[in-house]
């Protein structure tokens, strides 16, 4: 499990049916980044985290609304795989 340090980059995603916003912040709570993305598009996604840093410094949790957008649901998992360490809870 990743914990918070001066190096961590907190990812949130706001999920929608077809189109979500993601938001990255350092350790301080100061935007990094947003990005909007579409079902279609989720390659975006994992290229926009990519930037964010290295995979260990990034703290990823899947979103309870993951369910809104039932083709993301099951694409972001496999997705991520290879970006971010997702926390476990």
């Amino acid at each position: 499990m990743n914990t918070l340090n001066a190096n961590s980059i907190v990812v949130g995603v706001d999920v929608h049916k077809y189109s979500h916003t993601a938001v990255a912040m350092n350790a301080w709570g100061e935007e990094k980044g947003v990005l909007n993305f579409t079902n279609n598009n989720l390659e975006t996604y994992t290229q926009w985290l990519e930037q964010m840093g290295l995979k260990e410094n990034i703290i990823y949790q899947e979103p309870a609304s993951l369910s809104n957008s039932p083709i993301l649901h099951r694409k972001l998992p496999r997705a991520l795989s290879t970006v971010v360490q997702q926390k476990s809870d």
